[in-house]
């Protein structure tokens, strides 16, 4: 960085002076940068001045170092709010991941809060205004899991990170007394690459030429399932998480295509996306085996799941590791710091796909597909003893089935109806092409065996396996180390986790039947 401030010396774009410092025979290095607007006095408006400084400096840099990227920074968002996030926000300053990018939420790198002075006040309002458009970027970028932004107050810049961990900010560097911090913060943004910024590196952003020429985006993703490779592009979103912190969990639709001994298979599938709590023995995966080895209909078939792999700075060329909140842990763990939430990056295919409850087309339809649910998680319980623990309306979908039960062991156990009645209504139930499908659940429990309740015999409340229990009040998760793939999986505390530690967790179809 030595070398780059040189270079701007150099250019003229920031004037050393030198300044014995005081009470030393020292001296001292002062300067300031000619072209950088006044930011600490009220000015009408700075925010042009400062991207034209902005991208002066990275865009002469790299005339002298040519970097992986260069992104620009503008100041259109300013006047007029940016299309595709469904809210009306302003951003002061706006840089974009390619230039002529669309003017569009999906379409932003990162952006920019300017004020003219600091002070606990502005510092406070700042970051609550800033956590809001994140939350915004990051609900309109799907396969996007964490966001660098700048906020400047007065002369000071500080980068905050904020992803479903938690958030980070550096300490306030004065743009003319810290140049290279400054110039630190203002390349990294513009010039880094996009698995840095913590875009899903396993998803691939290309072009595809249809029957009609026309050439439209498409979003690609490779999984590992056995020996082969399967390819699932992902057709359209189905649910993307507006919470900033949590899961960050995201749903496509996509068709998974395998290889097989008659060519390439199709099928249409739903990819879910999220940031799973490793502390918990059961991930969803393992959960949804369990349920499909006693066959319990109403429920997604598993597919696949797998940790997210990334790229990893080590001596072993390509090494990639699971994708987990405590690699930031372990690098600030000399620092005084809020506890990042413990997360590791998960994928999870499932079938059939469907859209939610409040699609139904007729009364009957609705109707059949809540005895559908009711069925499904009564059925869970008593003969797999896993409690859902989550049902919503987001959870609540209806997938098109071209044959179904129709539930007559339930209606004649339930329904006070005559055996010549049951009859017609369990045909009707079956005609019915939707069937109501119980989805995510990622935070179903294990159950202790219940009791059947009849009459007035009160159940047995759900209460944890202890091993599960002891899993949790422990607080270990199984690691590998970073540079070895041959070697067993281990405990390891949570608080004792370092950058060394990759977390490795069962996932999906390994060992169901341990499990049971």
């Amino acid at each position: 960085m030595e070398q780059v401030l040189n270079h701007c010396i150099d250019n003229g774009l920031y004037l050393q002076m030198v300044n014995p410092a005081s009470g030393s025979s020292k001296e001292k290095a002062v300067g300031y940068w000619p072209g950088a607007p006044q930011l600490d006095v009220k000015p009408t408006a700075c925010e042009g001045l400062l991207v034209t400084f902005f991208n002066l400096v990275v865009g002469t840099i790299n005339q002298a170092c040519v970097m992986v990227s260069v992104r620009v920074w503008s100041t259109d968002s300013a006047s007029c709010p940016l299309s595709g996030g469904n809210v009306m926000r302003k951003l002061d300053l706006s840089c974009w991941l390619t230039p002529g990018s669309k003017f569009d939420w999906r379409h932003l790198t990162t952006f920019a809060k300017v004020k003219n002075h600091i002070g606990k006040d502005n510092k406070r309002s700042s970051y609550i205004e800033m956590a809001s458009k994140v939350s915004c970027l990051l609900y309109a970028q799907d396969g996007h899991h964490a966001t660098p932004c700048l906020c400047i107050l007065g002369s000071q810049i500080y980068l905050m990170v904020f992803d479903c961990g938690g958030s980070l900010s550096t300490c306030g560097y004065d743009i003319n007394h810290n140049p290279h911090e400054f110039l630190h913060i203002l390349i990294s943004v513009m010039s880094t690459p996009h698995n840095i910024l913590r875009f899903d590196t396993s998803v691939n952003w290309g072009k595809r030429s249809c029957e009609d020429g026309k050439v439209v985006d498409m979003k690609e993703l490779k999984i590992e399932m056995d020996t082969s490779t399967c390819t699932i592009e992902l057709k359209r979103l189905l649910f993307i998480s507006d919470n900033l912190f949590g899961q960050g969990t995201m749903v496509w639709e996509g068709m998974m295509r395998a290889r097989g001994t008659s060519g390439m298979q199709a099928r249409k599938v739903a990819m879910k996306d999220s940031w799973i709590d490793p502390l918990r023995k059961y991930t969803e995966g393992k959960m949804l085996s369990i349920l499909d080895v006693y066959k319990v209909e109403g429920i997604p078939t598993l597919v696949h799941e797998e940790q997210v792999k990334v790229p990893y700075p080590s001596v072993i060329e390509g090494l990639q590791l699971n994708s987990s909140t405590h690699f930031i842990q372990a690098y600030l763990a000399h620092y005084k710091t809020n506890p990042y939430y413990l997360r590791v990056l998960s994928h999870i295919v499932t079938h059939p796909v469907g859209d939610l409850i409040t699609k139904f087309s007729c009364l009957g339809e609705l109707l059949v597909a809540f005895l559908d649910y009711i069925v499904a998680h009564k059925n869970a319980v008593e003969i797999t003893h896993v409690l859902h623990c989550n049902i919503s309306p987001f959870n609540l979908l209806l997938a098109s089935v071209t044959q179904r039960s129709d539930h007559l062991e339930f209606v004649q156990r339930m329904s006070s109806l005559s055996a010549a009645d049951q009859t017609p209504l369990c045909t009707r139930i079956a005609s019915v092409k939707q069937q109501g499908v119980l989805a995510d659940w990622g935070y179903a429990v294990p159950m202790a065996e219940p009791t059947t309740i009849t009459g007035s015999v009160t159940p047995t409340p759900p209460v944890e396996q202890p091993t599960q229990a002891e899993s949790k009040s422990s607080n270990f998760v199984p690691i590998m180390p970073v540079n070895s793939k041959d070697m067993p999986t281990s405990l390891r505390l949570v608080s004792d986790l370092t950058k060394e530690d990759n977390i490795v967790l069962a996932m999906g179809l390994a060992s169901v039947e341990n499990d049971l």
